[in-house]
């Protein structure tokens, strides 16, 4: 993917993040972290505009996208809830099958 990236146009391109248990990741206690890593991982390759993938737990002890996926959310709501609208429930089953 990185090599066809490579020939898109100036300003053009995609960032590869990639986490695999072969890697020292430190313990992996769900797969949630396993895609947090991932996401550190394309995060650090779209900041860096790295022309190869980075991988989570290539940069020793103490790398950078580990300990970046290892850092606790923010408080407060998720992101996506504030930005969520109301989504009104099903509505009540009043005998019909069709409804206008």
């Amino acid at each position: 993917v990185c090599r066809r990236a490579a020939e898109l146009e100036l300003g053009e391109g995609v960032a590869c993040g990639i986490a695999t248990t072969s890697e020292d990741i430190g313990p992996l206690r769900s797969a949630r972290r396993l895609f947090r890593l991932a996401d550190a991982a394309q995060y650090r390759a779209k900041a860096a505009r790295s022309p190869v993938p980075v991988v989570a737990g290539r940069g020793g002890a103490h790398d950078v996208v580990v300990a970046l996926a290892d850092v606790p959310a923010p408080e407060g709501p998720e992101r996506r809830a504030f930005r969520a609208r109301s989504v009104p429930g099903p509505p009540a089953d009043d005998g019909n099958r069709f409804t206008p």
